[in-house]
């Protein structure tokens, strides 16, 4: 879509960008309840010693990345925000709900 281009918004629209928007909200208020944890003699974990689940999250970090700033270069502001939503529902779906595991299980 170009800047000329009419978007056209009602109710349901709305309400589904609300959900997102929460959706959203809610992974971040976990993350960073997480990172409220980490205290200064905290030691970062190298690479090859991560679990494979914290690979393949940092992977699908780098490949979301690539694609974010490709977007922006092109000025596809639509295809950030969706790219984004994207990245975001999966890391809450997957990767977060076996973190949560990891951390009531593990006490870690």
């Amino acid at each position: 879509a170009s800047s000329s281009t009419s978007v056209h918004v009602g109710s349901s629209i709305l309400q589904a960008s609300k959900l997102d928007v929460d959706k959203m909200r809610n992974t971040f208020r976990f993350l960073l309840g997480q990172l409220s944890q980490v205290r200064p003699e905290y030691k970062l974990v190298e690479y090859d010693k991560m679990v494979l689940l914290d690979q393949a999250v940092l992977h699908k970090l780098y490949t979301y990345q690539i694609l974010v700033k490709e977007h922006y270069n092109n000025m596809e502001y639509s295809k950030v925000c969706l790219a984004t939503l994207n990245f975001m529902t999966a890391l809450s779906s997957s990767y977060l709900h076996l973190c949560k595991d990891r951390l009531y299980c593990d006490g870690s």
